[in-house]
């Protein structure tokens, strides 16, 4: 994996590849942001152009393109991209970009969702709202739209998901306390019950189920950790 990200001082994203820093640049404004980027070097994410909008770029073989996307937030080794794009005069939905084609997700009460992230095999995670207005964990597999539920409570907010279609997420209990949580094959496990603290942040997972985290031991100060053993 060949990192991307940005460098103090600077508004452009860049690539760390074979010990040099690559500029991005943008799409013709003064800045722009790497949200993910696959296996193959390719880098998407969010740059300003020159009328001073905001769109998606796909960065690609030495070239930044413009994609017919409002957001980007994951893109996977097939090329697949998952993000977001305005809908009528009100709306946001969900979206994947794949070879020069958009297919919109749809969304929920409000017309609002986006998405998250999108594992190899095209599974696309992200949010949509309940009629309360609470953020519902989302999952679509092909166009199928799934609420995947909450641990009691009433919202879920997803994280990650893997290539063995297990998704992190932080969802709420019944008594309102938040815990991080794993959903695999319909199910969802607390991970408070499993070791992980609810005192910090899940952050990602990868294929054979650990996961990177933060704690906070004591207050203001907070550290990176790794469990394992999560299946």
């Amino acid at each position: 994996m060949v990192p991307a990200g940005r460098v103090d001082g600077e508004n452009t994203a860049y690539l760390w590849r074979a010990g040099k820093l690559i500029n991005l640049r943008t799409l013709g404004g003064p800045s722009s942001f790497p949200t993910a980027m696959n296996d193959r070097g390719q880098v998407v994410g969010l740059s300003t152009t020159k009328d001073g909008r905001r769109k998606a770029f796909l960065w690609s073989k030495g070239r930044m393109r413009k994609l017919p996307l409002d957001d980007a937030s994951g893109i996977n080794n097939r090329g697949q991209v998952a993000g977001g794009r305005l809908h009528g005069a009100t709306g946001f939905h969900a979206a994947r970009w794949h070879k020069g084609k958009v297919t919109d997700l749809g969304a929920r009460a409000f017309d609002r969702s986006n998405t998250y992230g999108i594992n190899n095999r095209g599974w696309t995670i992200g949010w949509t709202f309940s009629a309360d207005r609470s953020e519902r964990g989302t999952l679509w597999r092909k166009r199928k739209l799934t609420d995947l539920g909450t641990l009691g409570g009433s919202t879920t907010r997803l994280v990650a998901i893997n290539d063995r279609n297990q998704i992190l997420a932080e969802s709420q209990l019944a008594n309102g306390q938040v815990h991080p949580a794993l959903w695999q094959r319909g199910r969802w496990t607390d991970l408070a019950a499993k070791g992980i603290t609810t005192e910090g942040e899940v952050v990602d997972i990868n294929d054979h189920g650990t996961i990177a985290a933060s704690i906070r031991p004591v207050f203001g100060i907070s550290h990176a950790v790794l469990y394992r053993k999560t299946r």
